[in-house]
């Protein structure tokens, strides 16, 4: 939960079972109970286990002066990685820096290895790098840095403003099989930023903000729902990571996030599931080799906050 691993539970090898049903976002398959009461965001599906220093965190937002904006180090793939940031505003800007360090962030612009200078940014631009020759599956530490032309550098570290972090991968290591950032603001369709054309249709769901300020979905526990057609992206057999953002309205009942479920109702109930219980912690199901197996989390989720 928020980043950080909450609970585990060992399960032997197997194969996760497949059903040929849609996925839900905010529904207990086609029951009118256990429907999600309240607004989710970033929902994402991962073909394998992912650590959680991979998984989205809401960006935070810092308006100092002269800092650069929305910097983001991708996770991508070998040995690279690829930084991009919209410059500070400032009509003084002079130069730019981009500094990389391992185990916590640059603390300055001398801080670190140097991966990118510029000494003619432009104000406001937006800024397209990437950093390569680095080891697959660690994680490097990013932030930028800028000083005008009174030589005065602006080393404020703030992440998801000017720093961040980026965990290259071999090629083919992870793969996205569904994400639903939920930004569409309007209509019937929630867009698959995946890549695998898994886009789903909104039913009562109304449109609203999240955490950052980009788009989500607010569900009224009763009959809204996303539906997401049958895939064979969207079983995979051999490791799995759901991944949302929600914050809930209330912990009177319970709360499907996302599942893939037997509509038939009889065991093993779900292919894969995660729900909030009326306790507030979230219990993840999977059905492997055709037996229900499930972990919940020690930490609860606290109503009316992402």
């Amino acid at each position: 939960m928020d980043g950080v691993l909450s609970g585990s539970n060992a399960v032997g090898g197997g194969t996760i079972t497949a059903y040929s049903t849609p996925v839900w976002i905010g529904s207990h398959g086609n029951l009118t109970s256990e429907r999600l009461e309240g607004r989710v965001d970033e929902v994402r599906i991962h073909d394998q286990a992912v650590d959680p220093a991979e998984l989205n965190l809401i960006p935070g937002v810092d308006p100092a002066p002269g800092q650069v904006a929305d910097f983001a180090a991708s996770d991508g793939e070998d040995g690279q990685s690829v930084l991009t940031w919209t410059n500070p505003s400032d009509g003084d800007l002079a130069q730019v820096v981009v500094q990389r360090k391992l185990g916590g962030y640059p603390t300055s612009h001398t801080d670190g290895t140097n991966v990118y200078t510029s000494s003619s940014p432009t104000a406001g631009g937006g800024v397209n790098t990437t950093d390569t020759g680095l080891t697959n599956g660690t994680t490097y530490y990013y932030a930028v840095f800028s000083r005008d032309t009174a030589n005065q550098w602006n080393d404020t570290v703030t992440e998801g403003s000017n720093a961040d972090t980026g965990r290259p991968s071999e090629p083919g290591a992870v793969e996205l099989v569904g994400y639903w950032q939920l930004n569409e603001g309007s209509g019937s369709t929630a867009s698959d930023s995946s890549g695998n054309g898994n886009d789903g249709t909104v039913v009562g769901a109304s449109w609203t903000t999240s955490a950052d300020g980009s788009g989500a979905l607010s569900f009224d526990g009763e009959d809204d729902y996303v539906e997401v057609p049958n895939a064979t992206s969207l079983n995979p057999a051999s490791g799995l990571t759901l991944e949302a953002w929600v914050r809930l309205d209330t912990l009177s009942h319970k709360h499907v996030i996302v599942e893939k479920a037997n509509t038939s109702h009889t065991p093993p109930y779900y292919q894969y599931s995660m729900i909030v219980r009326s306790s507030g912690d979230i219990q993840l199901s999977i059905a492997l080799n055709g037996q229900f197996t499930w972990l919940t989390s020690t930490v609860n989720l606290v109503v009316g906050q992402w």
